[in-house]
């Protein structure tokens, strides 16, 4: 391939330590980032033969013009800047979440006196603690609103000096009418954790211990509110799968379909499944290691419980590397795992079926989409003898007040879809005082 001169007196001075490097385009784009622990033999494979190179490869670097590198003194702080570089500019041909958005998280406000649970999609050094992400908006509101049954918190930002209507339909108990004292607050505080943890069996017994206490003080008012929560946390933990004795696990399978690549995550937390995320992917060129790999410092640069455990279910080439990044920026000892058989390789295979059905589904989802898009345009061009397919629809109505004030309005439908930012409305003046639905459609119509 032809090199640009800026490009072959770069390639002269590379140094041969480990390091960062960014690939920009002709508008000085960052179009893609790398890590190397040698970044001359790294850097300069790009613009050798492209016999061994992926189509995707051949591709990026017909688009390159020039490139920049950051000396680390080390690969592991090259990781750790690689994974904050892609955070921040987005390269066009990492491997990339598809609709790279910030999910929402729950947080604990341990940083107030009486603390809140509340939802965020940004994660602040303030004291408090953040469970999640959450891929499902729909997910974590129901478990929100499950914790507030369970555990009456306040809701409100700042004290009031009088209960409100939520102390008076059962959903606070009025800590800023000194209703609870801290203590007892505090308890249940840290029965949300434990319980957002998958530490459900601790909650159980601690409300167990505490309804007794109060059926023996002949507080049977708040012995009765114990039970409740008791038999609710109970239904919860039937429904909770047992998949190991014990262990905090995340298990990662991957599939590929007609639609595009699926990671699902499962989250094992004491042994119980407790939930699960599934994550679209927008390179489908790739194999699957690189796809692994690349997840794993997407994910986890954000996530903010880190399990023991990953079970993963392809080798990768940076194992070690990755738990040792996840040790000095998350303080956690994780172990990454491809196990071979037993009931943690059934759990994998359980995550590649369902990353499996949810492309199927996704799949499944656009047809329907596009069969009530541009399936129905095509459909109205059939049964109106039209010469060609209406892509673009405006239709228009008239409205008045007994002939005064006429407007008018138009809705849009691009290839079957609204285009609601193309709707418009028309005030008519040619009809005003006496009622014309056909002139009126004439005037906004030329």
């Amino acid at each position: 391939m032809m090199i640009n001169e800026v490009l072959q007196e770069k390639l002269k001075l590379l140094p041969t330590k480990s390091g960062v490097y960014l690939m920009k385009n002709k508008q000085k784009q960052i179009i893609y980032v790398g890590k190397a622990i040698n970044l001359k033999n790294r850097v300069r494979q790009y613009f050798q033969s492209s016999r061994n190179h992926s189509a995707k490869t051949i591709a990026m670097v017909s688009h390159i013009e020039d490139f920049e590198t950051i000396v680390t003194d080390n690969e592991l702080e090259a990781l750790i800047l690689e994974c904050n570089l892609i955070k921040k500019h987005h390269p066009k041909y990492n491997i990339m979440l598809r609709d790279d958005k910030t999910y929402p998280y729950l947080k604990i406000t341990l940083n107030e006196k009486y603390p809140r649970i509340v939802t965020t999609r940004r994660l602040i050094k303030d004291g408090s603690r953040y469970f999640g992400p959450y891929t499902s908006s729909t997910a974590m509101k129901e478990t929100l609103n499950l914790l507030r049954k369970l555990f009456p918190l306040r809701t409100c930002k700042h004290l009031a000096d009088r209960p409100c209507l939520e102390y008076h339909i059962k959903r606070c108990l009025a800590p800023c009418a000194n209703y609870i004292d801290e203590d007892t607050y505090k308890e249940m505080v840290d029965g949300v954790c434990l319980f957002l943890e998958g530490k459900s069996e601790v909650v159980e017994q601690n409300l167990a211990k505490k309804m007794q206490m109060a059926a023996q003080n002949l507080d049977f008012e708040k012995a009765a509110r114990l039970r409740d929560q008791l038999l609710a946390v109970r239904k919860i933990m039937e429904k909770q799968k047992i998949l190991l004795d014990d262990g905090d696990i995340d298990a990662i399978g991957i599939a590929r379909a007609n639609y595009g690549i699926c990671i699902e995550i499962f989250f094992i937390r004491n042994g119980k499944m407790l939930g699960r995320n599934q994550f679209l992917l927008n390179d489908e060129d790739d194999d699957e290691k690189n796809l692994i790999t690349a997840f794993l410092k997407q994910y986890y640069n954000d996530a903010v419980d880190i399990p023991k455990e990953i079970l993963i279910p392809e080798e990768i080439a940076e194992i070690e590397l990755l738990q040792e990044w996840l040790w000095t920026e998350k303080k956690k000892k994780t172990k990454i795992l491809l196990p071979k058989r037993g009931v943690k390789k059934d759990i994998l295979t359980m995550a590649k079926e369902n990353a499996e059905k949810y492309l199927l589904e996704q799949e499944q989802k656009l047809k329907d989409m596009k069969a009530r898009s541009l399936g129905a345009v095509y459909d109205l061009q059939k049964y109106l003898s039209l010469p060609k397919p209406p892509m673009r629809m405006e239709c228009f109505d008239i409205s008045h007040i007994q002939g005064s004030e006429t407007v008018a309005s138009m809705v849009v439908f691009q290839d079957g879809k609204p285009d609601k930012n193309s709707y418009r409305r028309f005030k008519i003046n040619s009809t005003e005082g006496k009622p014309d639905d056909f002139m009126s459609m004439r005037e906004v119509t030329t």
